[in-house]
């Protein structure tokens, strides 16, 4: 399974020092999206080199984005940021846990190697990135607790820009401020595209809805060789035969991607829209047939796995069992018989903005909370940062302080040393894939359901 989420799109501004020859002056559009696609994990019992990439064919129509406005934007840029690792309750549609074996790095080697898999690989996409990373060990039990609501997944955060075509960056302020002054963020405001965080600052943001689907996109993942652009490993990286659609709508079930169908009171292409959709997961003697289950504006298959996890490495210390709420919580956790929001800060995160730039905590209200943190304060991040959360949030009485500060401090101490252990990682790696279409046999060159547009970057 597979889908995208996106806030929609956001307005900025380039004016003054951000001008570079790359982003001209002008009124800017973008817009945030994770691509999920679920991926079955096996035991890794030796180091493997690790590769995997996104290819987006992205939609260059000047499309009047803005709505309400005349004004045309055209495809600027497109990036894929960052890609992660996690586990995923598909019953209450919430990321359970980051799979923090795995942390890759972009590697130009490793895209320019993809490129190579794809046919007619000159005018296939119009972005391709690439990641490369190394783990010494996997075990997937490790990690799931209830197979068949847990679901192993990567997710890629990417970014597609469009700039307004006259170059006039009051273009902007159509429908609002008027004047000289500028009334969106700049485009490098800090935490721009997370539609989590709350947005304080002045100026004003605002994110829209897209209409139509604006790009396509195929995964590839595996083992690689020790550099990242060649193959090698138990698994050798290979392409998905099929493509999605990005942030996209429907008036009918042919506007969706291949299994996909139109749910039409949404609007929205649903991997199901009742539990006969799910049928093509079901085997003979099946104890559970597959149903079709409704989370967080998502339709997805529920089914028991083929596979038996191997045994869990002795001395781990295993996740939580999930706890189920009545009524069921979607887009939110269950906990003590109530839905919030996070239960620890481990279920806190921002998708488009690196973690080492702010700081982040689960509120005794059960909710997520940030401040940014500046580059020193980043690499120098110590109780007093966290202890000002505290003071920000402003939950506090005079009398609570005390107790809040030492509950803000114990949960620093656990997050930074998380995040230490994610810093001492020598070992980097890659989801491998097991029961895919990927490997049904060695590394083998694709028909590629993107080729047709003009340009490879």
């Amino acid at each position: 399974m597979s889908w995208v989420d996106s806030p929609g799109l956001v307005l900025c501004g380039v004016e003054g020092e951000l001008v570079t020859a790359e982003n001209p002056e002008g009124c800017y559009a973008k817009i945030p999206a994770a691509i999920y696609v679920d991926m079955e994990m096996f035991k890794i019992d030796n180091p493997e080199d690790c590769a995997c990439g996104v290819a987006l064919d992205v939609k260059d129509d000047a499309p009047r984005l803005v709505a309400a406005t005349s004004d045309v934007f055209n495809l600027h840029s497109s990036d894929v940021q960052q890609v992660s690792f996690i586990v995923w309750d598909i019953e209450n549609g919430v990321k359970l846990r980051d799979i923090n074996k795995f942390s890759l790095d972009k590697s130009l080697n490793t895209a320019d190697y993809l490129a190579t898999l794809l046919t007619n690989s000159a005018q296939a996409v119009r972005h391709l990135t690439g990641f490369y990373g190394h783990v010494n060990d996997f075990n997937p039990a490790d990690w799931i607790v209830n197979i068949t609501r847990e679901v192993t997944m990567i997710c890629f955060s990417t970014v597609i820009t469009y700039k307004e075509e006259s170059g006039n960056k009051h273009a902007c302020n159509e429908g609002g401020v008027e004047g000289d002054i500028l009334a969106v963020p700049p485009c490098n405001a800090n935490f721009l595209l997370d539609v989590d965080y709350e947005w304080t600052t002045y100026p004003e943001r605002k994110f829209q809805p897209l209409d139509t689907p604006r790009f396509n996109y195929e995964v590839a993942a595996g083992s690689s060789n020790t550099n990242g652009n060649g193959p090698g490993g138990s698994h050798p990286v290979d392409w998905y035969n099929f493509d999605f659609s990005g942030a996209t709508v429907c008036s009918v079930s042919t506007d969706c991607s291949p299994n996909f169908f139109c749910d039409l009171s949404t609007n929205r292409c649903q991997q199901c829209i009742r539990d006969s959709h799910c049928d093509r997961f079901s085997e003979e003697g099946d104890p559970t047939p597959p149903k079709c289950v409704t989370n967080n504006g998502h339709r997805m298959c529920e089914f028991d796995r083929d596979n038996d996890l191997a045994d869990p490495t002795p001395g781990v210390i295993l996740p939580e069992g999930l706890v189920n709420c009545n009524p069921r919580c979607h887009g939110q956790y269950c906990k003590s018989g109530e839905c919030v929001d996070c239960r620890d800060f481990n279920d806190c995160g921002l998708l488009f903005s690196p973690a080492s730039t702010y700081s982040k905590v689960c509120n005794q209200t059960a909710q997520c909370n940030y401040v940014y943190l500046p580059p020193q304060a980043a690499k120098n991040e110590n109780a007093t940062t966290v202890i000002a959360i505290a003071s920000a949030v402003g939950f506090l009485a005079l009398v609570a302080i005390i107790v809040g500060v030492v509950f803000f401090v114990k949960r620093y101490r656990a997050s930074n040393a998380a995040y230490q252990n994610k810093l001492d990682e020598t070992a980097n790696a890659d989801s491998m894939l097991g029961s895919s279409p990927l490997y049904e046999g060695q590394t083998k060159m694709v028909s590629n359901p993107l080729a047709g547009n003009v340009e490879l970057e």
